[in-house]
């Protein structure tokens, strides 16, 4: 048996900022899934297995998964393209990208199969570096709306770190979220990085939600 689905990317840390709804396993065996208040299940949460043809278990940290290319088709067919555009570029990041195994999977009648080739063809390598879904979302607007996207993310200024930047319009964009520019002493940190940058000639623009 191995981890699959949300559960096998969380692991292998393909996604992130997600949770699952059960313990996602794959097994070439008959096994019925358990409930979380099953006498058996230790973990006091539901487990769900999946039956699956015989597959080649890769060992992460000690627990086995299925093989990286059929978790992303898992994810896949869930339906959500930019969770799975966001595997793609961890995948990629981690060098374990083999995009030849990925197709392989993908056929007519195959769950997510569409899905899986629309995200091979739209490749991010930006969003392996986000890290928080509200960077992703920048780079998503920036995407639908024909806005060049950032050309580095999560870098430092002088020693000032930013969420985004364009270094040729020098223009440095923060996805602010409550819990790290929500107090007052965050504000105030905010407003001297944003002085600090204004004096090196870049244009500071906060997007908060």
């Amino acid at each position: 048996a191995g981890l699959n689905g949300l559960t096998g990317a969380l692991w292998r840390g393909l996604v992130k900022w997600r949770t699952a709804d059960a313990v996602e396993v794959a097994t070439p065996r008959i096994c019925r899934s358990l409930p979380a208040n099953h006498p058996r299940n230790s973990l006091r949460q539901r487990i769900a297995v999946r039956s699956s043809h015989p597959f080649r278990r890769w060992m992460y940290h000690g627990i086995p998964t299925v093989p990286p290319a059929q978790i992303v088709l898992d994810l896949a067919a869930g339906g959500d393209l930019q969770l799975v555009r966001f595997a793609l570029a961890n995948m990629d990041f981690m060098r374990i990208l083999n995009e030849s195994a990925l197709l392989n999977l993908c056929h007519r009648g195959v769950r997510g199969s569409a899905l899986l080739r629309t995200a091979i063809d739209r490749p991010q390598p930006l969003l392996a570096r986000v890290r928080s879904p509200f960077e992703v979302d920048l780079i998503v607007v920036c995407e639908t709306i024909g806005i060049r996207v950032p050309d580095d993310v999560n870098v430092k200024i002088a020693g000032y770190p930013v969420d985004a930047v364009w270094w040729d319009e020098h223009v440095v964009v923060e996805c602010d979220g409550e819990g790290n520019h929500g107090t007052w002493r965050q504000q105030r940190r905010d407003r001297g990085e944003d002085i600090a940058l204004r004096t090196l000639g870049f244009l500071p623009i906060h997007y908060a939600r």
